[in-house]
């Protein structure tokens, strides 16, 4: 149920959202009606109405002798969404200090699968610093995530100038993109035929970013100056043995 889903990603319960929707579907009606469509029991629909009620998304209404329930309109929701966002970003500074406050050691986050991929390529543009990029082949990574992907990436790259240094595996695809290094603020060199390159690396800011996509795509990124710094140096010492 799609819409149960979506409304249990949005702070809902699942029983809180069978409910809600019952109750936008029958209007005005009583506990009765709304546990017969929701398929709760009853003992337990009282509970959760005045769960909806505290989020204001129920109201109470008298009819004679009988109870009714009316559901408030779905805007309601959204405002409630936006109230809790608004109040997330008032702790975040504070959210952000105590997790600076962490112990200084690597910091190391696992990524899987397209979207874990995709996180990792913004968190690389997100911190705004030139970079260092080892790249075994472009293919693997336009399969998972598409070209139209990538090519925004390099959009909102050169719009925010950020500047990239690049070492390929030499193959014709490679060969094409040179073409067009000036333009998208790139400079790149060939490693040696003697040598491959396994995994694709980003060297950036405190970060390096590492990716395996030859089965399932997995990545992570580790936090730590010491590491950048000696990653970075491995990268200058490999960039002066490459062929332009």
């Amino acid at each position: 149920m799609p819409l149960l889903e979506t409304l249990k990603d949005f702070g809902l319960s699942e029983k809180e959202g069978k409910i809600y929707l019952a109750n936008l579907e029958l209007g005005a009606t009583t506990v009765q009606e709304l546990a017969k469509k929701s398929e709760i029991k009853r003992t337990t629909v009282y509970t959760v109405i005045e769960d909806l009620k505290k989020k204001g998304l129920i109201s109470e209404m008298k009819k004679g002798a009988k109870t009714l329930f009316v559901p408030e309109e779905p805007e309601k929701l959204a405002r409630l969404i936006s109230e809790r966002e608004k109040k997330f970003k008032e702790i975040l500074p504070e959210l952000k200090s105590i997790y600076n406050l962490a112990p200084q050691k690597p910091r190391v986050r696992f990524y899987e699968g397209k979207e874990g991929i995709k996180n990792i390529l913004e968190d690389v543009l997100k911190t705004g610093k030139n970079y260092y990029h080892v790249d075994p082949s472009e293919q693997d990574l336009i399969k998972l995530v598409g070209e139209n992907y990538l090519d925004e990436l390099v959009k909102r790259r050169v719009e925010n100038k950020i500047f990239c240094q690049v070492i390929w595996n030499k193959e014709p695809w490679a060969e094409k993109q040179t073409e067009k290094n000036k333009e998208v603020l790139r400079e790149s060199k060939w490693l040696p035929k003697e040598y491959r390159l396994p995994t694709r690396e980003y060297i950036y800011g405190d970060k390096v970013a590492l990716m395996f996509l030859e089965k399932e795509p997995t990545g992570l990124i580790i936090e730590d100056k010491n590491i950048a710094d000696l990653q970075r140096l491995f990268f200058e010492t490999l960039w002066k043995s490459c062929k332009e």
